[in-house]
C-alpha cells in the first residue's frame, strides 16, 4: 500500500515535471517557469501521500500535463513576435485608439528577470518606499524618445488604455538602447540592476552573456502629442 501511494506521489510529481520542462521557452513566450510551476500547482493541489492521484500511471499523468499546459497557454493568450526578437504576450486588452509613434502615455511597470523575480517598478514596491520620494503612481513615456528600451516602445504601439502586455527584451532591444532609464527609484532596485549588469557584461574571470529581461506595462493614461 505504501508502495502504491508512493508511486501515485511520483505520477503527481511527474505532471508537474512534464509542464515545467514544456515551459522551458517560457521567458521567450514573456512568462516564466517559476509562474507556470505555481500554475500547475494550483491546479494540481499539494501532494500529500494520502491524497489519491488525478493520473494512474505515467503516461496518463504526462497526456494531463500537456492537456493542462495547452489550456494554461490558451488562457494567457497569444504571443505576438516582433523584430530582432521581442515578443509580447497581451495579458489584458485595452479600449480605445492605440498608442502611435510620436503619443506620449502614463504608464505603471515592473521589470522582472527572465525567470520572473522581481527586480522594481513604478509605482515603487520597495520596503520603505512611502518614506522618500519614490511615490510616482506612473511614468511618462513619448514614443521615439527613449523614455524606456526600445523594444518596450515597440510594444507600446498599437496599445491602448488599460492594456497590459509582458514583454520580452532581448539585450539589444532592451535597456542599453535606452541608456538603462527608466532607472530604478530604489536601493534594492539599483543593486539588482547592478548585478544584471554583472550578468550581462561579465565580471572579473565571469564572461557575461545575452540575459533576457521581462518589462510588463499597463497602459494608464494616453496623452496624445499628434
Amino acid at each position: 500500500q505504501n508502495f502504491n501511494k508512493t508511486m501515485l506521489v511520483r505520477s503527481r510529481l511527474l505532471l508537474v515535471l512534464v509542464v515545467v520542462q514544456r515551459a522551458s521557452s517560457l521567458a521567450a513566450r514573456t512568462t516564466t517557469r517559476r509562474a507556470a510551476l505555481q500554475s500547475v500547482v494550483a491546479v494540481a493541489g499539494p501532494l500529500p501521500v494520502g491524497v489519491s492521484a488525478k493520473c494512474a500511471d505515467i503516461e496518463s499523468c504526462r497526456e494531463e500535463g500537456e492537456r493542462r499546459y495547452e489550456e494554461m497557454e490558451r488562457a494567457a493568450g497569444p504571443v505576438v513576435s516582433l523584430d530582432d526578437g521581442v515578443r509580447y504576450r497581451e495579458l489584458k486588452k485595452g479600449e480605445g485608439p492605440g498608442l502611435r509613434a510620436g503619443d506620449a502615455a502614463d504608464i505603471r511597470f515592473q521589470v522582472l528577470q527572465g525567470n520572473g523575480y522581481f527586480m522594481y517598478s513604478v509605482p515603487n514596491r520597495e520596503p520603505g518606499a512611502e518614506k522618500t520620494n519614490a511615490l510616482a503612481e506612473t511614468y511618462r513615456v513619448t514614443l521615439g524618445s527613449r523614455d524606456v528600451p526600445e523594444g518596450v516602445e515597440m510594444a507600446l504601439l498599437g496599445a491602448a488604455k488599460g492594456s497590459v502586455r509582458r514583454v520580452e527584451l532581448p539585450p539589444k532591444k532592451g535597456f542599453v538602447t535606452s541608456d538603462w532609464r527608466p532607472e530604478p527609484t530604489g536601493y534594492a532596485g539599483l543593486q539588482r540592476i547592478k548585478r544584471f549588469k554583472n550578468v550581462l557584461y561579465g565580471s572579473g574571470s565571469q564572461p557575461g552573456y545575452d540575459a533576457v529581461l521581462l518589462f510588463e506595462f499597463e497602459v494608464v493614461k494616453l496623452r496624445n502629442t499628434k
